[in-house]
C-alpha cells in the first residue's frame, strides 16, 4: 500500500540514481562540465520542481486572501482525493493545490475543533448551518501544529467526551 506522498520521494530516488549517481559516472569520463551538468539536473528535478510549487502556492495565497503564508505543509486531502499545500496565514487555513483552484478556505475563527494526530490533521469548521469535517494527510507536523495552535481558537472536545464525564 503506497502512502499519499509516495510519488515525491520516487522522484527523489529516481533524479539522484539517474542523474546524479549513474549520469555523473558514466559523463565523467566524456567532460567534467556534462557531468557537473548530470548533477544539477539532479538537482532541478527533486529542489528545483518543490521550490516553483512552494512559489505558486505563495502567490495564490497572497492573491486569494492578502496574507502572507506563515507555514506550509505538503497535504493530500481525503475525500477528494487532492494534493497541494495546507497553508495557515495570519487568518485562514487554506488548501491550495498547486494546478487547480483553491476550493478550501476556511477562516481560523470558524475552526471548531482541530486534532493533528501523528499525520493526520482534521478539522471541523462551522459554517452557515452545518459543521463540516476536513480531513488531510500531511507530511510533517511540528511545524504546522505548533503555527496552527497559535493561529486558532482552543480545540472544543465532542459532546460525546461531554457526556461521560458527566456520566461518571
Amino acid at each position: 500500500m503506497a502512502g499519499p506522498f509516495t510519488d515525491k520521494y520516487v522522484r527523489y530516488v529516481l533524479s539522484w540514481l539517474l542523474f546524479g549517481l549513474f549520469g555523473f559516472t558514466y559523463l565523467l569520463q566524456f567532460s567534467w562540465s556534462l557531468a557537473f551538468g548530470s548533477v544539477l539536473v539532479a538537482g532541478v528535478l527533486t529542489f528545483g520542481i518543490d521550490y516553483v510549487c512552494r512559489q505558486i502556492v505563495k502567490m495564490k495565497t497572497n492573491r486569494l486572501v492578502d496574507e502572507m503564508p506563515q507555514c506550509m505543509v505538503d497535504a493530500f486531502r481525503h475525500g477528494k482525493d487532492k494534493r497541494g499545500y495546507l497553508v495557515l496565514t495570519e487568518n485562514y487555513l487554506l488548501f491550495v493545490p498547486v494546478l487547480g483552484k483553491v476550493r478550501t478556505v476556511l477562516n481560523a475563527s470558524q475552526i471548531v475543533r482541530r486534532d493533528v494526530d501523528g499525520l493526520t490533521a482534521e478539522f471541523t469548521a462551522k459554517l452557515r448551518h452545518q459543521y463540516r469535517r476536513f480531513t488531510f494527510s500531511i507530511l510533517t507536523k511540528q511545524k504546522f501544529k505548533e503555527a496552527f495552535e497559535e493561529a486558532t481558537n482552543p480545540s472544543l472536545p465532542y459532546k460525546g467526551k461531554m457526556l461521560k464525564k458527566k456520566g461518571s
